[in-house]
């Protein structure tokens, strides 16, 4: 999430936390910051600066409740970002997709494959799904196809 926010160059960055060190019997633990052992791949320049914020009120309940929000407010920015992104690359509303798989073939469709490759794409889906469908099924499901890709 680290990389992420900071390749989108959000406003929010995430936000470092000792995961290590919470445990059933410290979730009201309020004193020094925990040592630099309970944060996961944290450089000591960085938990130097972090340890400096506080003077022995390290409060493990208030500091976790300020990293979830960070993280989904940074979060938030990403997908902000990133919906802008798509649409003025693409075109495309990402809301209208349920999935990022059926954005991915959406944009793929839409702008590296020509209409024809898509039809005939269907049309060997179809057979392989039902030999016995009928003629006028395939015409109206060509029709359907046709008018979505317009």
């Amino acid at each position: 999430m680290a990389k992420l926010t900071k390749g989108f160059g959000v406003e929010t960055l995430k936000s470092i936390f000792p995961y290590f060190f919470v445990n059933e019997n410290n979730l009201n633990y309020i004193g020094e910051v925990p040592d630099i052992k309970y944060f996961n791949k944290l450089k000591l320049k960085d938990f130097n600066e972090y340890k400096n914020k506080f003077d022995n009120n390290w409060s493990l309940r208030d500091e976790t409740i300020k990293y979830c929000e960070i993280d989904c407010i940074s979060l938030h920015q990403v997908i902000f970002k990133f919906t802008f992104m798509i649409f003025d690359l693409f075109g495309k509303n990402v809301h209208n997709y349920p999935t990022l798989p059926s954005l991915a073939f959406a944009i793929f469709r839409s702008n590296f494959m020509e209409e024809t490759q898509f039809l005939n794409y269907q049309v060997k889906y179809l057979q392989i799904l039902d030999k016995d469908i009928l003629e006028e099924q395939l015409i109206c499901i060509f029709l359907i196809i046709k008018k979505v890709l317009k």
